[in-house]
């Protein structure tokens, strides 16, 4: 991930925040304060972080009891676009909240600074769940287009049926 001068400014600024929030003993406030600070900072930024996180989802795919979880992005493009998605969103907060807390905690992670994910499994197990939640988003997303076609689909058939019906029987009063 390439950081600008910005960019790194907001980070120096953002880590000392993340550093109480990570503590075992961090109270409520300050760990809101972090998620809504880190909320922030990855809008803010958002197509530098969509890039650096989609570098890492091209193709995942986990392995669980004979079944599998297949997150499928055509591209690093398309993943990016998954994630701009997801972040941005304003219907559920709180999961956008949780999303760009966890890309940050994963961020200062491969810088080598105090995260969330202490270990390999921990800091897997959230790339996991972020490409889970914004394949979820996705398929959500186009589901409701889906269904919302559908629905206006039946209601406009309806409508121009009865236009008809109306047309020929008024036809059938006047020529009849």
């Amino acid at each position: 991930m390439k950081l600008t001068p910005d960019m790194a400014l907001d980070l120096v600024r953002l880590q000392p925040l993340m550093d109480k929030a990570n503590d075992p003993g961090a109270d409520g406030e300050t760990v809101a304060s972090a998620f809504a600070a880190s909320q922030v900072f990855v809008r803010t930024y958002n197509q530098a972080f969509a890039e650096y996180f989609a570098g890492r989802l091209n193709g995942v795919a986990l392995s669980f009891n004979r079944g599998e979880f297949n997150y499928s992005f055509r591209d690093t493009a398309d993943a990016a676009h998954a994630f701009t998605m997801l972040s941005m969103q304003q219907v559920n907060d709180a999961k956008s909240k949780a999303i760009c807390v966890g890309v940050v905690n994963l961020l200062l992670r491969d810088m080598k600074y105090k995260s969330s994910f202490d270990n390999d499994q921990s800091y897997l197990t959230a790339v996991l769940m972020i490409a889970h939640s914004m394949h979820a988003f996705r398929r959500t997303t186009v589901n409701q287009f889906v269904a919302e076609g559908q629905r206006i689909q039946r209601a406009t058939f309806w409508r121009y049926f009865v236009i008809g019906a109306v047309t020929v029987g008024i036809a059938y009063l006047i020529f009849g």
